[in-house]
């Protein structure tokens, strides 16, 4: 779910401040509509806006936001379904993009013919064509208000129109399709990890639940009424009934002896071939293992790393989607080169055809391409960006054709980074084409780039860490001015994806995640001048590294209690740590304490502002540390956005320091904090999620006339992720205006907040109001900057209200909108019961704690561990409570305790040991009542008279049992 908020800054028309930005904040309505955006990947140089609205936060100008143009603009596909449409071969596919194209292309012919938009839909992972001759498609898409799920669409080639069938339940990404005989759909699924059925005839989806407990289901196929499904991370092959799902069978064991491996790697493609089911494995295995559907048994013979000898390399399988057999055989790609596979016989057979190849098989067709130029029958299939590839096998050749795919939005960017001419390169997901922004003639250059998830710059060259496989890259920029790319080295270790990297004295420091169903991610520190390299995977146990900063010699690190895909997290709470680079060890482990308690499972953003602190976020707090002790600064902290905890998964929060402010995503939303007053302003909104963005000189067709910006904010988020934006930065020359902004943006009625003065006159005597109550007053110093202390009435009614600064004559010089929130209860403790016999339970309940913050309850007076828990987001909890046997009688008092050991509530018990003796209930039919101030003495008075009514009962029952003896 998408967090909300409410404070930003909206980048329109009108723009809104930030309850905790002076109101007086100058506001420039624009004069005339912004440039359009750039629809070509080189975009000509857009002509400058005729103004623009503009914020002055303490002399740095935001600038409004401008579009930069679309960095890629090519088709990026995964799969293509080769068909027959009118008698003609055709070939269909839909582009990854945000909102995805389908596409119709003849193959014979080599053209376009029609396309179909699939607006919701951002990537395509498999296409099928149905018996009933329309076209189910696999796909991800998003929802309105930008959460991921499984989508099934369905084309129509004969109205040409793409419809939505549904929303597949339970999952997030659809990763495999198959169709029945009846045109019934079976959709693999991640996170949920199931078969998913959709009837063709009732529209219904029906969920068959997690196979083998996997996250994936990556690979699927259907014969003779059973589904087979491939599963990752951990792979598996399941033979699943479909007239009773339920009734499965795990086919794949025997596969562990055939391959002589402890555990099978991801299923990650699987096509069956007439009798035979091709099912290939990934990652260090690129295998192929053939399955008789007839005998129900496993060929022992494999196409493997090792089955044909001098082929040019050893990369095995990279993977199919649709296989199109021929004479019995079929063509896989294999060790850069192709292979035949002969399934004719009883056993699988090979040969080398000799043609050069080393991309996946994104479909399957054997298709006479004289129409297009080139004589007689090819084995046709599709690359990524949408260029057919023919093979001739006869002939050991191969040719690509001209690329006929289109696409209608640019390629959802994935990140970027500043290269050594002050331009930004960028990657895309899915990966394939990069681009190359110049920012003194605002011009985009695309090259071929892997998916990057870091970049840093050193000298003449960026490094780029890329996944899979945890590389490291040295891109530099040739005499053509096309960036070119040299592998450094791979990290390993388990290591695949380098999210994050800093330099320090000629060394690259880099954190990374760890692979597909892994925990540990590792620190490395890689010497670039000698090579040498040193992988620390012993950092923070079961966590993955993302923040990273360095100052003397020093890393201080942060870490996601995330891992690799298909990995549920083992640990619970992110870390930070500080690694000596010289001596090569961990020196320092720490929490980061919250003041609200809460425990974050992401931290990121690390680096030292100019006040020597350091500085990073985590859900909705901007944070600073001490470094000597590794300890939160509470008046340099401040929790933005309160209502977001556990968020984040991966990917760092960018960040950047400019003019002394800190820019940083909190939470994914861009926002300016001035680390001295701790003021912030929320510079986007929350319609989306800001996901990369960093500061880079302003391209002159992007300046205003008049406005003096030479920096501007590049960045792309989750709304239209293919484009590239701009907001302007400059530094105001003039002097700022009055302004007033508080420490914190709420304050509970009856308590005091400082509040920030600045831009007055020097040693300017002023008063604070809150309607008709003065709460503060104040001479500026010689800079007309003051920092008071105002105290709320305790009388405030909950809700905003407006403060104002008054001069000595009662104008009004700045005023801002301050929440008041009501006064927050005591904490407190309820007990079910006011007495209770020594080994019985009663029960507990806790109000007015502070939220999601431990709570231990003891039973004094000597001390007795009753229950540790976590109070509820609304501060309370309902325990359990067993009072040990053994408990002397008499009266006892139950405490509740904070981490730190200081009592927070406390309420009288008494306890008796008479075993056969009924609790006695309630007073009044209520519940009994302590606080830490106070037990109640009406409770107190009771518990004695009950105490003594019971013993005067006991005394009666034992005088007649007495007089009858």
């Amino acid at each position: 779910m998408r967090p909300t908020r409410q404070h930003t800054l909206r980048r329109s028309l009108a723009v809104i401040a930030t309850a905790v930005v002076t109101a007086t904040l100058a506001v420039a309505a624009p004069a005339g509509a912004v440039g359009a955006t750039t629809s070509s990947s080189a975009a000509a140089p857009r002509s400058a806006p005729d103004a623009t609205a503009s914020v002055n936060f303490d002399g740095l100008v935001i600038g409004d936001e401008q579009p930069v143009g679309i960095p890629v603009q090519v088709p990026s596909i995964i799969d293509m379904a080769f068909g027959e449409l009118d008698g003609r071969a055709v070939g269909y596919t839909a582009t990854s993009s945000d909102g995805s194209l389908l596409n119709v292309i003849d193959i014979e012919s080599n053209t376009f013919l029609k396309s179909a938009p699939m607006p919701s839909v951002i990537q395509v992972w498999k296409l099928e064509i149905a018996p009933n001759g329309k076209v189910y498609v696999a796909a991800i898409g998003k929802s309105e208000s930008g959460a991921q799920r499984g989508e099934l669409w369905i084309y129509d080639p004969v109205t040409n129109e793409a419809s939505l069938a549904g929303v597949v339940p339970g999952a997030s990404s659809n990763w495999s399709l198959v169709v029945d005989d009846h045109s019934n759909a079976y959709i693999g699924t991640y996170k949920s990890g199931e078969v998913v059925m959709y009837d063709a005839e009732t529209g219904d989806f029906t969920g068959w639940g997690q196979v083998e407990g996997e996250e994936y289901v990556r690979s699927i196929e259907y014969h003779d009424g059973y589904i087979y499904a491939g599963t990752g991370a951990s792979g598996a092959v399941v033979k699943i009934n479909v007239a009773d799902p339920g009734d499965r069978e795990r086919i794949s064991d025997p596969l562990l002896e055939i391959f002589g491996v402890a555990a099978l790697p991801w299923a990650y493609d699987m096509e069956k071939v007439g009798d035979w089911l091709a099912v290939n494995f990934s990652d260090g295995l690129a295998a192929t293992a053939f399955y008789n559907l007839e005998t129900s048994q496993w060929s022992t013979t494999t196409l493997n790393k090792s089955s044909l000898a001098g082929t040019p390399t050893q990369n095995g399988n990279p993977g199919f989607t649709q296989l199109a057999p021929k004479d019995g055989k079929i063509y896989l790609t294999h060790n850069g080169t192709i292979a035949e596979v002969d399934l004719s016989g009883d056993e699988p057979t090979f040969s080398d055809v000799e043609i050069p190849f080393g991309l996946g098989m994104r479909g399957q067709g054997w298709v006479d391409l004289t129409a297009a130029g080139h004589p007689g029958e090819w084995l046709v299939t599709a690359s990524r960006q949408g260029p057919l590839r023919a093979l001739d096998i006869a002939g050991k050749r191969q040719i690509t054709l001209p690329n006929v795919v289109q696409t209608n939005a640019g390629t959802p960017l994935h990140s970027m980074g500043l290269n050594p001419d002050g331009g930004i390169y960028m990657v895309t997901y899915p990966a394939g084409t990069g681009a190359v922004y110049d920012t003194s003639t605002g011009e985009f250059t695309n090259f071929p780039a892997e998916q990057a998830e870091s970049m840093l710059t050193v000298g003449d060259a960026t490094y780029f860490g890329l996944y899979p496989g945890g590389h490291i890259d040295r891109v530099v920029r040739g005499g053509d001015g096309r960036p070119s790319s040299s592998r450094v080295f791979t990290i390993g270790e388990g290591q695949d994806r380098p999210y994050y990297m800093v330099e320090d004295d000629g060394k690259l420091v880099i954190g990374s995640i760890p692979g597909y169903g892994m925990h540990q991610g590792a620190l490395t520190i890689h010497d670039i001048a000698s090579g040498e390299t040193k992988v620390e995977t012993d950092i923070v146990e079961n966590q993955s590294i993302i923040g990273l900063a360095v100052r003397d010699g020093v890393v201080y690190g942060s870490t996601t209690i995330v891992g690799g895909l298909g990995s549920d997290p083992v640990a619970d709470e992110a870390k930070l740590f500080t690694y000596d680079i010289a001596g090569g060890e961990k020196t320092g482990e720490y929490p980061l304490i919250l003041p609200t308690g809460q425990k974050p499972k992401h931290i990121s953003a690390l680096s030292f502002g100019p006040d020597g602190n350091l500085w990073g976020t985590t859900d909705g707090w901007v944070f600073a540390l001490d470094p000597e002790t590794m300890q939160i600064i509470p008046e340099k902290s401040k929790n933005i956005a309160p209502d977001v905890t556990r968020y984040g998964m991966w990917r760092p929060m960018s960040f950047a320091w400019h003019d002394g402010k800190l820019l940083i995503n909190v939470a994914s939303q861009l926002t300016i904090v001035d680390p001295q007053t701790m003021e912030h302003l929320a510079v986007t909104t929350t319609d989306e999620e800001i996901a990369r963005f960093i500061i880079a000189p302003l391209a002159p067709s992007l300046r205003t006339p008049g406005q003096g910006a030479q920096d501007g904010i590049y960045l792309f988020g989750s709304s239209d992720a293919g484009s590239l934006r701009v907001i302007p930065l400059s530094i105001s020359a003039s002097a700022p205006s009055p302004s007033l902004a508080f420490r914190s943006d709420s304050v509970v009625a009856g308590t005091s907040v400082d509040a920030i003065l600045r831009g007055f006159d020097p040693h300017e005597t002023v008063t604070l109001w809150l309607g008709k109550s003065q709460i503060g007053t104040a001479e500026t110093d010689a800079d007309g900057t003051r920092t008071v202390t105002a105290q709320i009435p305790a009388d405030t009614a909950a809700g905003p209200h407006t403060v104002r600064v008054k001069d000595a004559n009662g104008a009004v010089r700045a005023e801002a909108v301050l929440r008041v929130e009501p006064a927050t209860p005591a904490p407190r403790i309820t007990l079910t019961h006011q007495e209770v016999r020594a080994g019985d339970a009663l029960e507990a309940r806790l109000d007015g704690f502070a939220a999601n913050a431990p709570v231990t309850l003891w039973l004094r007076s000597e001390p007795v561990l009753l229950e540790e828990a976590t109070i509820t987001a609304d501060g309370s909890a309902t325990l359990n409570l067993t009072i040990p046997v053994g408990t002397a009688a008499g009266e006892h008092t139950i405490v509740a305790t904070d981490a730190g050991g200081t009592d927070l509530a406390q309420v009288a018990v008494q306890v008796t040991v008479t075993t056969d003796s009924p609790p006695v209930p309630p007073s009044d039919g209520g519940e009994q009542t302590g606080g830490l101030a106070t037990t109640g003495a009406e409770g107190a008075l009771w518990v004695t008279v009950g105490a003594g009514a019971l013993a005067v009962i006991l005394m009666g029952a034992w005088l007649m049992r007495r007089r009858k003896a």
